[in-house]
């Protein structure tokens, strides 16, 4: 039984199997582990410290001013009769449920703190567009759901989202919702997903309620995160990333169109695009064949382009890694997650896609028993000079999304389509980039699609549709033939003198 096949073994658990087998699952873990696992409830101070990412976050929009950069959109097209008052009552229940949807935060004596509102009602905007003098009124929606998805978070008022429902015609809508990153991972849009339609059809049904009280909040994993960074155990966890990473982190050489001048003149773009359904295939079928995960053969593929551009033997790049320590914390919404600085290393030129991926898969691996350790510690530790043109130590990011539906086991409420809008369908441009080059690919059941982000002080969007290009053309010489050595892969075979310009523009120093 390969890989793919026990994941959907577990998918098709009952709710109650699937909680046991990860429970026994946690127990044999925890055993080899020098690190507890186990989260419990905590006291409650007026003042609630920030987890490690939440710190990050928190850095971050305090350097940029009104920031739309951790924004995180999600909508439903939804055809067929809601119930505004019971969508209410659904939003309500989901706050009451979840502590962090009424957090909001502020500084004591120069230091972020959280703070747990006791009470909030939810608001739902109504915005009418039936009489709206436009040809195609759902794309009209989905360009309003955009500008809804932009707004600024005051951080210090509560409620941290917004939720919108942009009505096109009667039994024609599009639910939109919009929060900070510092209350919810991709997780949280899942779970959020679910509650919403679990909830929903109960009310209308007037059924009991199926969801399991959550057995801790996010606050919690804060407090442990706490207790887990000042153990013993844990600081002799951050020897293996230091080695991982020292003398590892320097500027890639990226194609750049010109020198980044002012910080403060700092926009971004983006550009979409997505894999042919030949290319979406035979990735799926090459993952089921060698045991490898969409996310490890696109993240290798980019990393191999990467490592043409730059010819860097090491190539820096970022991602996001879930970090829910145990069960009860799949049923939390929060920002459960560790932004990890990953070293690909192509210290052979002969080295073949097969190989990379091999290679890249045990190297993931490597890092997975360490996701928990707050990546900022180590470059503190390492003690990194930050360039003073980035926002990051890194210029390149990597996100992998699945929004693959039956995989979520997501199922409407009788009587009402739902078409889910992911997030770079809806933000189609963020006004401040996190990153040069940040590369989002999200897999659904029918394809898989990708968005760069990008900062377009320094890059033209000629130069990101060029990038586009070769990333699919690295994807069709992988599949037709994994062991052709990435560096005979044939950039612009048919015009060289363009691919000379790209790599020329490299010569910028930062």
């Amino acid at each position: 039984m390969n890989a793919e096949d026990k994941l959907n073994l577990i998918k098709n658990l009952s709710e109650e199997k699937r909680l046991a087998f990860y429970r026994k699952l946690q127990q044999r873990l925890a055993q080899n582990s020098d690190l507890t696992q186990q989260i419990r409830k905590y006291e409650r101070d007026d003042r609630i410290p920030l987890s490690a990412i939440q710190e990050q976050i928190w850095f971050y929009e305090q350097i940029t001013e009104n920031s739309n950069a951790y924004n995180v959109p999600m909508a439903m097209h939804l055809i067929g009769q809601i119930d505004l008052g019971i969508l209410t009552k659904v939003l309500n229940n989901l706050v009451c449920r979840h502590e962090i949807l009424r957090v909001y935060f502020a500084t004591v004596e120069g230091k972020p703190f959280q703070f747990i509102q006791d009470e909030l009602d939810v608001n739902i905007e109504i915005i009418d567009i039936q009489n709206a003098n436009v040809v195609d009124k759902v794309e009209y929606g989905k360009e309003i759901a955009a500008k809804l998805s932009r707004e600024h978070f005051d951080l210090s008022q509560s409620p941290l989202f917004r939720v919108s429902l942009i009505n096109i015609e009667e039994n024609n809508n599009i639910l939109v919702f919009v929060i900070h990153h510092l209350l919810c991972d991709n997780w949280s849009l899942r779970l959020l997903i679910n509650e919403v339609i679990t909830l929903y059809t109960a009310y209308v049904n007037n059924q009991p309620i199926q969801l399991k009280t959550p057995q801790i909040q996010y606050v919690d994993y804060c407090y442990w995160e706490q207790e887990l960074l000042g153990s013993e155990q844990f600081e002799k966890q951050t020897e293996f990333l230091k080695k991982k990473l020292q003398g590892k982190i320097n500027q890639l050489e990226l194609p750049f169109d010109r020198k980044r001048v002012n910080w403060d003149n700092r926009e971004a773009k983006s550009q979409r695009f997505y894999l042919n359904p030949t290319q979406f295939i035979k990735i799926k079928e090459f993952c089921k064949e060698n045991s490898l995960t969409t996310f490890i053969v696109l993240f290798s593929i980019f990393n191999a382009l990467l490592y043409r551009y730059t010819k860097a033997n090491d190539i820096i790049v970022g991602t996001s890694f879930i970090n829910r320590p145990n069960v009860d914390s799949e049923f939390v919404l929060g920002p459960f997650i560790n932004i990890l600085i990953i070293c690909t290393s192509f210290d052979r030129e002969n080295l073949t896609f097969r190989q990379l991926m091999n290679e890249v898969k045990e190297n993931i691996l490597s890092y997975h028993a360490y996701k928990h350790v707050p990546m900022y510690k180590i470059i503190k530790e390492l003690k990194i000079r930050r360039n003073v043109n980035t926002l990051s130590l890194f210029q390149v990011f990597f996100d992998f999304l699945n929004f693959n539906m039956e995989e979520w086991n997501v199922e409407a409420p009788s009587g009402i389509d739902v078409d889910f809008m992911i997030q770079y369908d809806i933000l189609v441009h963020h006004n401040t980039p996190k990153f040069d080059i940040d590369l989002t690919m999200a897999e659904t059941e029918k394809d898989i699609g990708g968005n760069i982000e990008y900062a377009c002080d320094v890059f033209n969007d000629q130069t990101i549709l060029q990038i586009i290009e070769h990333f699919l053309l690295f994807v069709d010489s992988f599949l037709e033939d994994p062991d052709e050595q990435i560096i005979n892969v044939p950039l612009f075979e048919q015009q060289n003198d363009q691919y000379e310009k790209l790599l020329n523009l490299t010569a910028f120093s930062f």
